[in-house]
């Protein structure tokens, strides 16, 4: 059985701009979608904001890997197509979008941090260390 997940980025936003709209990017991967993997995995190896486009950029994707050559892509791999990421231009339509999961990841480019949050809720907290940590 599987863990999916969606793993997202947030463009950074002009404070300054009212009428800036969202641009978040996001794709989904099938395999191994809790914190203490993929949370674990996003938060050692995909630390920039150019590491998380690159990976996003390749679309969906089996599992993740510490690595982009170490991921499984659906397009790359396997040839498949349609597996490019989906966009959103309203945070409240990426949460929508978003729900049918088990996880969602989200890198926000304004602070370089990680948010996650698991099926049924409603607000993203912080990805850390600690939210990693194996459940027993």
């Amino acid at each position: 059985m599987s863990t999916r997940s969606y793993i997202a980025i947030r463009a950074a936003r002009d404070p300054d701009n009212k009428s800036q709209k969202e641009d978040i990017q996001m794709v989904y991967c099938h395999f191994d979608g809790y914190p203490s993997n993929n949370g674990q995995q996003l938060l050692d190896y995909y630390t920039t904001d150019e590491k998380v486009y690159d990976l996003i950029g390749l679309g969906d994707m089996s599992s993740l890997g510490r690595s982009l050559s170490q991921c499984e892509f659906y397009g790359r791999d396997r040839g498949e197509f349609g597996t490019n990421a989906q966009t959103f231009t309203c945070f409240n339509a990426f949460k929508k979008a978003a729900n049918d999961v088990s996880y969602n990841y989200l890198f926000d480019c304004q602070d370089e941090q990680w948010y996650y949050r698991s099926c049924g809720d409603n607000d993203f907290s912080l990805l850390d260390y600690k939210s990693c940590a194996p459940r027993s």
